[in-house]
């Protein structure tokens, strides 16, 4: 699931220095009664999809040192600006008005497509299948001494 994700972020064009996607990983909790399984990544995959809206504080800078590591990957150039200047404007745009994915309401799929209700059952039937699996394994040891 999560090399799909990954592979989403690239033909969504939202992978441009990588570290969100290499910041994913999964995590898969047994229950009595089932399974929970999550996926985890940095910040800025909270807001892959949908966007982010605009921010009440600077959060130290962290947005910009974000924006700016994107310019250079990016290679934006703007005329005569500095990369510097060009991640200035675009934090500030950001932290007033949100992303334009936000503003415009806009979605895009990187995840959404992965948790379909068919890649979900199929994720179940692999989790029941390896569980029925690893329970024989340990009633045949059980048995077998």
């Amino acid at each position: 699931m999560i090399a799909q994700i990954q592979a989403n972020m690239i033909s969504e064009g939202v992978n441009a220095t990588g570290e969100t996607s290499d910041s994913l990983e999964h995590e898969t909790t047994k229950y009595v009664d089932g399974f929970r399984f999550e996926i985890k990544g940095n910040e800025a995959f909270n807001w892959i999809e949908g966007g982010r809206g605009a921010t009440k504080q600077s959060q130290g800078g962290v947005l910009y040192g974000n924006i700016l590591d994107w310019v250079f990957a990016k290679g934006i150039d703007i005329g005569d600006e500095s990369p510097e200047a060009v991640a200035a404007k675009i934090t500030k745009t950001i932290h007033e008005s949100g992303t334009l994915l936000h503003r415009l309401g806009e979605t895009r799929d990187v995840y959404t497509s992965v948790f379909s209700d068919d890649a979900v059952e199929n994720l179940v039937t692999t989790l029941e299948e390896k569980l029925a699996g690893d329970i024989e394994d340990v009633v045949f040891k059980h048995w077998s001494l």
